[in-house]
């Protein structure tokens, strides 16, 4: 019984360390150009600010390591609203959110001329801003690799 536990461990282990090699492997491939890293939706940010919780900036970190490990990569980051509060307003507030995003990498050690800052209003919403669920998932900014 004792052997039976010992070789069951021993192939747990085995495939831990299998698992952990495969995602190493694929942290060393750089992501294509267009593929989203992170999105910080409106919980990353005090509400109505463009002020990063404890919550958002703990959400960059693993951008930040990414970016370190591969150091040809930019970045947009690319900052959207819900449609409620007037036009320019939301610009401006989208605006806001992504260059502290962005300032946020940069602080992280990342140079700065390998991000780029975007703010898109509420002109590019994922869900319908007619529900509350919907104007929260469209706060939100994205970090995209950059064409």
């Amino acid at each position: 019984m004792m052997v039976k536990k010992a070789a069951v461990a021993a192939l747990l282990m085995g495939l831990a360390g299998c698992a952990t090699m495969q995602k190493h492997e694929t942290a060393a491939t750089p992501p294509a150009a267009g593929t989203k890293l992170a999105e910080i939706n409106g919980s990353g940010f005090e509400p109505g600010k463009a002020r990063l919780t404890d919550t958002g900036k703990a959400q960059l970190t693993e951008v930040v390591r990414m970016l370190q490990e591969h150091p040809d990569l930019r970045v947009s980051v690319e900052g959207h609203t819900d449609a409620s509060g007037g036009k320019v307003y939301n610009q401006s507030l989208s605006e806001r959110r992504a260059r502290m995003v962005a300032n946020q990498v940069i602080e992280g050690g990342v140079a700065a001329a390998r991000v780029s800052i975007r703010g898109y209003g509420s002109s590019r919403p994922v869900a319908n801003n007619a529900t509350v669920e919907g104007r929260a998932k469209n706060r939100r900014v994205e970090i995209v690799v950059a064409h």
